[in-house]
C-alpha cells in the first residue's frame, strides 16, 4: 500500500505536444482516486509516468513519500490494468497470473502458488484454473485480467479506462466489482476514465484533467455541486447542465440577471458579493442544472419566466422538457410527466440558489474559485 504523490510533473513529446502539465496531485494510501477528463487529455500519460512507462520531462513521481524516478514498474510495486490487457490465450489461468510472478525469478515455486490460489479464490477462479482463457467467459476473462494484478500484490493499481467499450449493463456490473475488490485488498486505487459515471460511481476524489491540465479537485458532489469552470460543469451530469449567456445588472447595488425578456433575482449573499458586482454590465454565461428547473411555481415566484416546448422525453420516472424562449435553449428534468405537447408554452421557475455563473472568457467559476 503506497500514497502517490505527483510534483509538477510534466510530459512533452516531440513536436511541441504537451501531453502533462505541471500536474501536481496528493492520492492518499487506499483511497480509490479517479482521473476524469474528456478524450485525450493526458490520462494514460499520467497513468504511465507513475507506472515507470514513460519517463517525465520534469517534476517527478513518489510512492509514500520517496521519489521513484527511474525506477521500473517492478521495483515501484505498480500494477497497471487497461482494456488491452487481455490474457495470454495458449496459458491456462493458473500460468496466466503466475506468470508475472515467474520472471522476477525471486518468488519461490510455493509462494506462487500460494498468490496464485489467493487470486483465484478473490475472484471466484478458483475452478477454471486449468483451462484456458478461449473456455472463459467475458466476465472470467476480466477478473483474470484483475488477477494477474492482484497476484503481484502491487502496492498501487493502476487503471487505465478499462471499460471503455462495454454494453452499460456489462460497465455496471464491473463497476460494481471494482468497488468491492477495493475495499477487500485495501491498496490504493488510481483509475483514470472518460466516462462522468464511472468517475462519480467509483471515485472518493476525482481530479479533472484537459490538456494535461489539472482544473479540479474535489470530492463527487463537490465537483457537481460548485464545478471551478465551464469543462467541470459540462462534463458531469445527464443532461449537461443548462449554459445560458445572460447580463448582470444592478440596482441599489444589488446585483440580478436578464436573459431576453426573464429577469432572475441573486440570493441576497451572491447579489451583494463583489466578485459578482465586479461583472455589472457585462455578460456572464449562466450555468444550471435540469433538476434545478421547476413547474412548482409558488416556490419561486420571482425567477420565472414563459418557454416554449420544443421537445419532450419520457426517461422511466423523469421527463426531459427542451424549451426555448428564441434566445436560449434549455432542459428541465422533472420529476413527473406534466400535460403539454411540443408548440406549448410552459412557465418554468429557476432556483436562485443553484445558479451558477461563469466568466465568459476563461470559463472561470465567479462563485467556486480554485
Amino acid at each position: 500500500m503506497a500514497s502517490v504523490t505527483l510534483k509538477n510533473l510534466c510530459k512533452h513529446h516531440p513536436g511541441g505536444v504537451t501531453a502533462v502539465s505541471d500536474l501536481s496531485l496528493e492520492i492518499p494510501d487506499r483511497s480509490f482516486f479517479v482521473l476524469a477528463g474528456p478524450a485525450r487529455c493526458g490520462l494514460s500519460t499520467v497513468l504511465r509516468l507513475v507506472a515507470g512507462l514513460e519517463t517525465p520531462s520534469d517534476g517527478g513521481v513518489s510512492l509514500s513519500g520517496f521519489p521513484v524516478d527511474g525506477r521500473s514498474p517492478r521495483e515501484r510495486g505498480v500494477a497497471l490494468v487497461s482494456r488491452h490487457s487481455v490474457p495470454y490465450p495458449n496459458m491456462t489461468v493458473f500460468d496466466n497470473l503466475a506468470f508475472g510472478l515467474k520472471l522476477g525469478r525471486e518468488t519461490s515455486a510455493t509462494e506462487i502458488r500460494a498468490r496464485v490460489a489467493a487470486a483465484a479464490d478473490l475472484l471466484d477462479l478458483g475452478d477454471v484454473l486449468a483451462l484456458t482463457p478461449s473456455a472463459l467467459t467475458d466476465s472470467q476473462c476480466w477478473r483474470l485480467s484483475l488477477g494477474r494484478a492482484i497476484a503481484r500484490r502491487p502496492r498501487v493499481y493502476l487503471f487505465d479506462d478499462p471499460l471503455s467499450g462495454l454494453e452499460d449493463a456489462a460497465r455496471a456490473a464491473r463497476r460494481a466489482e471494482l468497488a468491492a475488490l477495493h475495499k477487500r485488498v485495501a491498496s490504493t486505487f488510481l483509475f483514470a476514465t472518460h466516462d462522468q459515471t464511472e468517475a462519480m460511481t467509483l471515485g472518493e476524489r476525482i481530479a479533472v484533467i484537459k490538456n494535461g491540465l489539472l482544473q479540479q479537485v474535489a470530492a463527487p458532489q463537490g465537483l457537481y455541486d460548485r464545478p471551478a469552470n465551464l469543462l467541470v460543469a459540462d462534463f458531469f451530469g445527464s443532461p449537461p447542465m443548462n449554459l445560458i449567456e445572460t447580463s448582470v445588472l444592478s440596482r441599489e447595488g444589488t446585483a440580478y440577471l436578464r436573459f431576453g425578456a426573464c429577469q432572475l433575482p441573486l440570493p441576497e449573499d451572491r447579489a451583494t458579493r463583489s466578485e459578482v458586482l465586479a461583472y455589472v454590465d457585462r455578460s456572464v454565461i449562466m450555468g444550471i442544472r435540469p433538476e434545478d428547473l421547476h413547474d412548482e411555481l409558488d416556490r419561486f415566484p420571482l425567477s420565472q419566466t414563459v418557454m416554449d416546448v420544443t421537445n419532450i422525453e419520457v426517461a422511466g420516472l423523469e421527463t426531459h422538457l427542451r424549451l426555448t424562449n428564441g434566445d436560449c435553449d434549455i432542459t428541465a428534468r422533472l420529476s413527473h410527466r406534466p400535460a403539454v405537447k411540443p408548440g406549448d408554452s410552459f412557465r418554468i421557475a429557476f432556483d436562485p440558489q443553484k445558479i451558477h455563473l461563469f466568466d465568459k472568457d476563461t470559463g472561470r467559476s465567479v462563485l467556486t474559485p480554485f
